[in-house]
C-alpha cells in the first residue's frame, strides 16, 4: 500500500470516526499539522491495539513535532516501513502475523532501514530466549503502558 493510499486522521480526536473503522482501513498516518521546512522525525508504531497505537501518537505529537504512522502487524510494517523511511519504530513483541524477531530481522536486513532504531513495546515478561534472540536487532525494549518520558526520550535519541 502507498503512503497516499494511507488514510489521514485529520479531524481531532472528538470528531474523528472510531478506532474500529481506522482499523478496518488498514494503516494509519497519525498526522502533525502542517510540516516544517526541516525533516519531522518519523515513527512507525506497530501494534494491533488502535489505542496503543493512538496513544503513543498523541503522547509524541504532545512533546516533539513527529510525523506518526501505525500498522496493525508486521505483515503492514514491512510494506509500510521502506515507503516512509522512519527514524524509529514503536514495535509490539505479541500480534498476529509474523513473530517480532522475523520483522526486526526483515528490518534489518533492507539498507535503508539499517539504522533505523527499533524499540520493543511488551505487555508481557517475555521468553528469555525470545529476548536474548531479539537483543542485536533492539536499541530499546519499554513495557506497557509505555511511559511519556521513556517515550520522548526515543525520539530525543533519534
Amino acid at each position: 500500500m502507498s503512503v497516499e493510499a494511507l488514510r489521514a486522521l485529520d479531524t481531532p480526536d472528538d470528531e474523528a470516526s472510531g478506532p474500529e473503522t481506522d482499523v478496518e482501513a488498514g494503516l494509519l498516518r497519525l498526522p502533525v499539522g502542517p510540516a516544517p521546512a526541516d525533516h519531522l522525525p518519523t515513527v512507525l508504531v506497530v501494534d494491533d491495539d488502535i489505542f496503543v497505537c493512538r496513544a503513543v501518537a498523541c503522547i509524541l505529537r504532545e512533546a516533539r513535532r513527529v510525523q506518526v504512522y501505525a500498522a496493525r502487524n508486521g505483515d503492514e510494517a514491512l510494506r509500510l516501513a521502506p515507503e516512509v523511511l522512519p527514524d524509529l519504530v514503536i514495535l509490539d513483541i505479541k500480534m498476529p502475523g509474523p513473530p517480532a524477531l522475523d520483522v526486526c530481522r526483515e528490518l534489518r536486513a533492507r539498507p535503508e532501514l539499517r539504522h533505523t532504531r527499533i524499540c520493543l513495546l511488551t505487555g508481557i515478561i517475555a521468553d528469555p530466549e525470545l529476548m536474548q534472540a531479539l537483543r542485536p536487532y533492539l536499541n530499546d525494549v519499554m513495557t506497557k503502558p509505555p511511559d511519556p518520558r521513556a517515550l520522548v526520550a526515543l525520539i530525543d535519541a533519534t
